[in-house]
């Protein structure tokens, strides 16, 4: 599998590697893609940005964002944390991160057996 896609800028084709792109945003038909090095602005739907993206490095956190997992520094129910950024996490988009990442937290105190 290829780790980078081509991204027509003006008249000419831009190689994108997936590890350089931090997030995308969705703007009406438009989709903007903000790298490590610069800012495209590309006449395509989120669902096909999303559709041609690898699953294991990027998530549909909500209905006008995808973002990089690599990047991600944390999360709660309503919100994804990124260096300088946070972006709202739907519900029905949360249920989808969940299963696509690594989690390791604690049961509550009040529910920790102990035996004697």
């Amino acid at each position: 599998m290829q780790n980078f896609l081509f991204v027509k800028n003006e008249n000419a084709y831009t190689k994108l590697n997936f590890s350089e792109i931090i997030y995308i945003e969705s703007l009406k038909n438009y989709a903007r893609i903000i790298s490590t090095k610069e800012t495209f602005l590309i006449l395509v739907t989120m669902k096909h940005v999303e559709e041609i993206l690898p699953t294991n490095i990027f998530c549909r956190v909500h209905r006008s964002f995808i973002v990089s997992l690599n990047y991600v520094t944390g999360f709660n129910s309503s919100h994804v944390h990124m260096p300088n950024k946070n972006f709202p996490l739907s519900e029905q988009y949360r249920v989808i991160l969940m299963q696509k990442i690594i989690t390791l937290a604690g049961e509550p105190r009040n529910k920790i057996k102990t035996y004697s």
